[in-house]
């Protein structure tokens, strides 16, 4: 598994019973990236754009060079709504081995429920249903994720808003 130096935490398996190397990648660029795969083989490579707390995003032709290599790529997307970019997700239709992981803390302001969602390729949907656990979101983390979908002109002006906010103030 190779991990970019600011991959969030969650992403570092705690897991005793699973034997799992992780290569972390301090300076992350697409060329330490592909050198990385090449060198070390792994399944699967974390990334994260917008990169926390430098904000760094990855470039669309550096996220084909990787998508070509054979590994199973997660992109975390938690703070696509401060870069300004498009979400990768549409890109999981064409791409069997990319997952985007998004979440409802930043995009709708529910930091404390802990709640997110993702787009998988269908050939991981059967195993991604027999890892994860039951009763693994709240009811009420599931209750404010699904008013928050519920509303999509608010999370449009939110997200909006937070938007403007990291680029120079606040502007309704």
């Amino acid at each position: 598994m190779c991990l970019c130096k600011h991959a969030t935490p969650c992403h570092s398996p705690s897991h005793h019973h699973t034997i799992i190397t992780i290569i972390t990648i301090i300076i992350p660029s697409h060329t330490a990236i592909l050198d990385a795969i090449a060198t070390h083989q792994p399944k699967v490579v974390f990334l994260t754009s917008p990169n926390n707390p430098d904000g760094s995003t990855i470039d669309e032709e550096s996220l084909l060079a990787i998508l070509n290599q054979p590994v199973l790529v997660v992109l975390d997307e938690a703070y696509i709504e401060f870069s300004g970019e498009p979400t990768r997700m549409p890109w999981v239709l064409q791409r069997p081995n990319l997952v985007v992981l998004r979440t409802f803390s930043k995009m709708a302001g529910l930091a404390g429920i802990r709640v997110g969602y993702g787009a998988f390729p269908d050939g991981l949907i059967e195993y991604i249903w027999r890892a994860k656990q039951p009763y693994n979101v709240s009811v009420a983390a599931e209750v404010a994720a699904l008013a928050a979908l519920s509303n999509m002109p608010y999370l449009e002006v939110w997200g909006g808003g937070l938007w403007r906010g990291r680029c120079g103030g606040w502007v309704e």
